[in-house]
């Protein structure tokens, strides 16, 4: 019952072996799936803390006698109260890359890969995005850009935890050459971009090129999407590719009942 994609659970300590065989064997790309809620909001925080105060800035920030002490020091102090302002948005900008399915064409059983065509043609996109949604990349995958020939691209999506080692994303992404200034844009800029900025980016691309390139990356979780702000007092929720909800059908909603109460005097 394997498909393409499928992630298999093995429960730690067990113990495998490998043994040869002369029929015809495939390839089952292993990938950990017990990561605890714990350990992603700790990849989440460690990711965003580091490109807000590390990675341009000159001043070291070690611990230091203050924190030793029990009495933050100052640097530290701005460090959890951006965790306490900006955690949510975080986790929702460093989701955990998705298993995506791979094509024996560009696969050779250690490297996954597969052709934005045949991942467009199977349906594994994100939902429609919003004319208005804005993109950015993961900051916990790498992206690097390579030519094949000088009709094809390879885009080579890399994750590794920062904390553990552990290998999240390994995939290379087959695209035609006319993506190439969307692709370098994105490998160069983490954004976030509007839609029409990464459009205007690409030469002479087919129709619907570009919005199949940004909805499976997104669907891979190596882009965040957000939704424009929507207007008016009561907004309407909305998920990461900018699409409404469904409404409720009327038929289906709960009727609020009056509690009847016992009053005072009364029989």
């Amino acid at each position: 019952n394997l498909r393409p994609g499928s992630v298999m659970y093995i429960p730690p300590g067990h113990w495998h072996s490998v043994v040869p065989v002369q029929e015809d064997s495939f390839s089952i790309d292993m990938r950990v799936a017990n990561v605890a809620q714990c350990k992603w909001i700790a990849e989440a925080a460690f990711s965003g803390l580091l490109a807000q105060f590390y990675r341009d800035n000159d001043r070291y920030m070690g611990v230091g006698s203050l924190d030793w002490d029990g009495t933050l020091s100052p640097s530290t102090q701005e460090q959890v109260q951006f965790l306490a302002k900006n955690m949510a948005g975080m986790l929702q900008h460093c989701k955990l890359p998705r298993c995506i399915p791979f094509e024996r064409a560009h696969s050779d059983g250690l490297n996954k890969g597969a052709s934005l065509q045949y991942l467009s043609n199977i349906g594994f996109l994100s939902p429609p995005l919003d004319a208005q949604a804005t993109v950015g990349v993961n900051p916990l995958v790498t992206l690097a850009l390579k030519r094949r020939d000088n009709r094809l691209l390879l885009l080579q999506m890399h994750s590794v935890s920062s904390l553990s080692a552990a290998e999240y994303l390994r995939f290379c992404l087959v695209c035609p050459q006319n993506l190439y200034g969307v692709l370098a844009y994105l490998a160069e800029h983490v954004g976030p971009h509007t839609l029409p900025t990464l459009e205007s980016k690409c030469s002479a691309p087919t129709s619907g090129q570009v919005q199949s390139l940004l909805r499976l990356l997104v669907r891979c979780n190596v882009l965040h999407c957000t939704p424009p702000p929507c207007s008016g007092s009561e907004p309407a929720p909305r998920d990461l590719a900018g699409s409404a909800p469904p409404a409720e059908p009327p038929g289906q909603r709960p009727v609020k009942r009056r509690r009847k109460g016992h009053r005072p005097g009364s029989g």
